[in-house]
């Protein structure tokens, strides 16, 4: 009997193997020193008039946070590729804003929170490029990518501000409106230079490059498939921040066997997100996978 090979011909960003990110070791000084870090957040917002907004921040188990903030330059009333010196800031939560993050990082609707939060935004369609190729929005974008810390992995998820969900998943609305609260405070205002991108060594770094591409050529299904010769699948996929995989759907598949046996394997694979200016963010790819008789 014929065995088949899947083999992937056409996407739209390179598929690879499992993505390592770069991790920074974690800082030294004392706003760290012997603490883990309990979450990083890198913000983005975007629009035609002002260009990019994007701040990361850091928040430690003791209480102290760093927080870093970066804008493009805005001259005569139109975004520019430029970026303005960065803003550094170090300080401490209140007792009463680290027990209310504890809170709402230990409750269960929380944890459970994987992927996008929100409906999908296709944010591509809003940018702009400069002639040296920096990306610059012509819309609307406002999003924020979330790591948190977890005892077997760490949770890493994407959400939309403007489509938010409120109930039931209120402690999600409690996490915005708090790091809404950190992001405002303007009081412990560091030297520019030690500006790192908030790299956390404990949570993985959702502003890190990733490693070199590796594409996966083919993959050999468990068992023969029998009446088909050469033939393709066609899949949309949701890459999230992370590299895995989100909801995945046939769009021109040819028979349940074969369909099945394409989604269950891009399910396996991590794939490398596109950054935009320096923050992952999810998309949605069109695969196509071939069986060829081998």
């Amino acid at each position: 009997m014929t065995k088949y090979i899947l083999t992937t011909i056409s996407a739209l960003i390179v598929v690879s193997l499992p993505v390592a990110a770069q991790m920074a070791p974690p800082a030294t000084d004392n706003s760290a020193m012997s603490q883990f870090p309990l979450i990083q957040v890198m913000k983005l917002k975007g629009d035609r008039y002002a260009g990019f907004t994007k701040s990361c921040l850091v928040v430690y188990e003791n209480g102290r946070y760093r927080r870093e903030f970066h804008r493009q330059e805005n001259t005569g009333g139109r975004p520019q590729p430029g970026w303005r010196p960065i803003e550094v800031f170090e300080s401490v939560l209140p007792g009463s804003d680290l027990q209310k993050l504890n809170t709402i990082l230990q409750s269960p609707d929380f944890i459970l929170l994987h992927g996008n939060v929100g409906k999908y935004q296709n944010i591509w369609p809003q940018l702009a490029w400069s002639r040296s190729g920096e990306a610059m929005p012509h819309g609307d974008i406002d999003l924020f990518v979330t790591a948190v810390r977890r005892a077997q992995a760490a949770q890493v998820f994407e959400t939309f501000v403007e489509t938010m969900p409120h109930d039931p998943q209120t402690h999600l609305t409690q996490f915005v409106a708090l790091v809404d609260k950190i992001s405002e405070d303007k009081s412990g205002r560091q030297a520019p230079g030690t500006a790192n991108n908030c790299s956390a060594g404990e949570v993985p770094s959702t502003s890190a490059e990733m490693e070199g591409s590796r594409p996966i050529r083919h993959l050999n299904t468990p068992a023969p498939i029998t009446g088909f010769r050469n033939a393709s699948v066609k899949l949309d996929v949701m890459i999230y921040p992370d590299g895995t995989t989100g909801e995945i759907k046939v769009t021109d598949g040819i028979d349940p066997q074969m369909d099945i046996r394409a989604v269950d394997a891009v399910k396996k694979w991590t794939f490398a997100p596109p950054v935009l200016v320096g923050i992952p963010v999810s998309t949605l790819i069109h695969l196509q996978i071939d069986f060829r008789p081998h």
